[in-house]
């Protein structure tokens, strides 16, 4: 009797293991939802503009900038080969100087942005632990820029706003620690609208496009 219980168990075995192994694959398979977070800086470095000072006359304008922090929260579900999530993201960087034909100051300010978007991702797979990525996204954004001026003269660059269509571009490398934690590190262009003023002077801003590199994590659940 031992003997054929033994022989019973053992096929028993077997089929719970693969069970337990069917089920596993089929659970990485299925659709599930995440959240995350990721931080980072911007890479700028000017951004044109067309002053307008009145009377039909205009000159080229241009703002020198320098890197600010830059981050973003999102949420989505996942596919095996795909992602859907909707983010918010926001970013702050520096003025460090106004330029209007070929007068130029140093100033001390800084601009900020923001974007809510739709993305869309295609993974791939390199490994069991790293996950390629690429991404386009779609939605809205907006721009925010102070007034500036020369001392003594006009304050030619007057405070610009603008919100409207962004979007984005996004590549990235993903790697798994635990089943539901993944860390990451991707590269972003992010394009914004153009912020403008009217009134004399006015100001008209070029559609900026601001490039950012950043790390974050993901939670699967």
């Amino acid at each position: 009797m031992n003997n054929i219980a033994s022989r019973i168990r053992r096929p028993a075995r077997h089929v719970l293991a693969a069970s337990v192994l069917l089920a596993s694959g089929a659970w990485a398979a299925e659709p599930a939802m995440y959240v995350g977070l990721h931080a980072g800086a911007n890479q700028l470095s000017d951004w044109s503009a067309t002053v307008g000072l009145g009377g039909g006359v205009s000159l080229p304008g241009k703002l020198s900038l320098d890197s600010g922090g830059h981050v973003g929260i999102f949420a989505g579900r996942q596919t095996e080969n795909a992602r859907f999530e909707l983010e918010y993201q926001a970013g702050r960087f520096d003025i460090t100087a106004i330029q209007l034909g070929a007068l130029r100051q140093n100033v001390s300010t800084s601009g900020r942005y923001q974007a809510l978007t739709f993305n869309a991702y295609r993974t791939h797979p390199f490994s069991s632990s790293v996950t390629g990525y690429a991404a386009l996204g779609i939605g809205w954004g907006s721009a925010r820029l102070p007034q500036m001026g020369f001392t003594g003269g006009c304050n030619c660059f007057a405070g610009a706003s603008k919100s409207g269509l962004a979007y984005l571009g996004r590549l990235g490398l993903e790697w798994k620690l635990a089943e539901p934690h993944q860390l990451f590190a991707q590269y972003t262009l992010l394009s914004l609208p153009k912020p403008a003023a009217a009134g004399t002077p006015s100001i008209s801003y070029s559609r900026k496009r601001v490039d950012v590199l950043s790390v974050g994590y993901r939670y699967v659940f």
